[in-house]
């Protein structure tokens, strides 16, 4: 790991704990409710570097249960959905893959069906999303400065809402860390006033 990397980790874990908490509308209020649920955590078509960060820091810092599924496994309909719609995005971005067209509730998909179709049990799926900032074109190295963020979501697959982690950084495997460990802080904290951790 650089010494950059390391000096930016409580920065990370700064931010996120300010942004990406139940307040900050970036999880569920009642995730971890349901003794039952199973948190889908959603590996792209490519399974890049940030579905193998998935693949590493679940099984490390979450604790409930979880199944990693492929895009291609989930229905159609909801996948295509999830590609047109989501957050506006921030000033300056440049949008990689989701062109943030929102739709009318009815317009999204007419119901699941088969092993997903359960939406006590995967009512959740924990993905994300890609953005670029542009910051300029450079005369000496003649290239654009850009730079990529990920950022983290939970789709509530019942209400089709999301919840996103409101905050960036260029440091994504730190990044997608402590958001999932303020994801089993909440799910644990609910299990346990349920009687059930």
């Amino acid at each position: 790991m650089s010494t950059v990397q390391s000096c930016q980790r409580p920065f990370i874990k700064a931010g996120v704990n300010k942004h990406c908490k139940v307040e900050g509308e970036a999880i569920p209020i009642g995730f971890g409710n349901n003794p039952d649920m199973v948190l889908l955590c959603l590996i792209g078509p490519f399974e890049d570097y940030r579905d193998k960060a998935m693949q590493k820091h679940i099984p490390r810092e979450y604790k409930g249960a979880y199944e990693f599924v492929k895009e291609s496994q989930m229905p159609f309909k909801e996948m295509l959905a999830l590609t047109l719609e989501t957050k506006e995005p921030n000033k300056g971005d440049i949008v990689v893959g989701n062109p943030y067209e929102i739709l009318e509730e009815g317009d999204l998909f007419d119901g699941y069906e088969g092993k997903y179709g359960d939406l006590e049990k995967y009512r959740y799926f924990l993905h994300y999303r890609i953005s670029s900032i542009n910051f300029g074109y450079d005369e000496d190295t003649h290239r654009n400065n850009i730079v990529t963020y990920t950022h983290f979501f939970i789709r509530d697959r019942k209400s089709q809402e999301f919840y996103e982690c409101d905050f960036r950084s260029a440091y994504m495997n730190d990044l997608m860390r402590e958001y999932i460990r303020n994801i089993e802080d909440v799910r644990s904290a609910n299990a346990l006033s349920h009687g059930y951790e």
